[in-house]
């Protein structure tokens, strides 16, 4: 059970991280 909630929260802390480096894209193209 610990295991799947750490696999859950690795998986959202990526995606989170993803996110963050796509918006700091954004704001590269747009200055």
């Amino acid at each position: 059970m610990v295991v799947v909630f750490y696999h859950l929260w690795k998986l959202m802390e990526s995606l989170l991280f993803y996110k963050e480096a796509d918006v700091l894209k954004h704001l590269e193209l747009k200055i």
